[in-house]
């Protein structure tokens, strides 16, 4: 059965949602969504850094370029006045 119209649909209504949401709305396995986006709507849909799933715009972008979270640890006080060429355990 082709769910690509319905995944559009899903997408333009609720953007962002990953794959096991996607195919938890629509009753169907998470194999039978990846084979719609990566197929079929590869050129209507992309997928962001944190697995999530928009639908392109009209100039070929989509909310997925915006910039994300950043989830990379802070530095602590030692790490800033310590330079990373020094770090080396080795020495």
């Amino acid at each position: 059965m082709n769910y690509n119209d319905k995944i559009i649909q899903i997408l333009a209504e609720k953007p962002g949602l990953k794959t096991k949401e996607i195919a938890r709305l629509l009753g169907i396995t998470r194999r039978e969504v990846n084979s719609a986006l990566y197929s079929t709507l590869v050129s209507k849909v992309v997928q962001d850094g944190c697995y999530r799933w928009w639908l392109k715009t009209t100039a070929g972008e989509s909310k997925a370029s915006e910039p994300t979270q950043n989830l990379s640890m802070p530095h602590t006080p030692y790490d800033l006045r310590r330079p990373s060429w020094d770090m080396n355990p080795n020495r």
